[in-house]
Order: C-alpha cells, then sequence, then structure tokens
C-alpha cells in the first residue's frame, strides 16, 4: 500500500544559501556576567553590513561547552552599526561559575548565507 508520499523521493535535503556571507565588522559585548533570575544575559553592541540585496535575520550563538546553538532574531537589516545585541545563558552546570566560556557568533542572511563565525568569551561569575 503506497504512503501517500508526496512523490520527492531521492531530491535531496539542504537549499543552498543564496547571495553572499554577510560581513560581522564588529562586536563589542560585555566581558564579565553575572547570573540573575537563574540567566547569565550577555550584553554588547554588534556591527555588520552584506554587499547585495540580503539581510540579516538571525545571529546563531554556538555555546560547546552546553553543546547548544542559541537563536537571535535580527531586524532584517542589510547594515547595522552599534546595534544592541543579547542573549541568556542558563545558570547552570557546567556554565554557573564557570569563569571563561567561549562562545562563537555566526550571522546568517535571508538567503540563508552565513557570515564567518567570531569567537568570543565572557567570565561568568
Amino acid at each position: 500500500m503506497p504512503d501517500g508520499g508526496g512523490g520527492n523521493a531521492g531530491t535531496g535535503g539542504a537549499v543552498a544559501p543564496q547571495g553572499d556571507p554577510p560581513i560581522l565588522d564588529a562586536l563589542n559585548m560585555v566581558q564579565s556576567a553575572q547570573a540573575t533570575g537563574g540567566f547569565y544575559t550577555i550584553t554588547g553592541y554588534i556591527t555588520f553590513h552584506t554587499d547585495d540585496s540580503y539581510v540579516v535575520t538571525t545571529v546563531l550563538v554556538d555555546v560547546p561547552v552546553i553543546g547548544k546553538t542559541i537563536t537571535v532574531p535580527e531586524p532584517s537589516l542589510a547594515t547595522a552599526y552599534g546595534l544592541y545585541f543579547s542573549f541568556q545563558l542558563p545558570d547552570q552546570v557546567p556554565l554557573s561559575g564557570a569563569g571563561a566560556t567561549t562562545y562563537i557568533v555566526t550571522l546568517v542572511t535571508n538567503g540563508g548565507a552565513q557570515s564567518t563565525p567570531a569567537d568570543e568569551s565572557v567570565v561568568l561569575l
């Protein structure tokens, strides 16, 4: 008995990104953070631009020590200078009072193109 599938078997998964990768010009983030209400809030400012008609819609923050990537929506801009940026990390082991913690920031456009990842660190108190 047929499964009613849409007839797309074997057409593959991922779609190739469109457009040029966005450029992360600067990332000026806090050097340390204190947990409040069960979370560390990491704040700062981000500067970026694109060289085509695509806009940055998402910032991905990869935190290797916990094996998670945090997705932060952005306001669909082609260029931003000193745009306020923040994300939260849980105040749980292995992050609680972990000291220097590395995270990796990547910009993503509406065409799916990704910037070169930028390594940052914050001291979690």
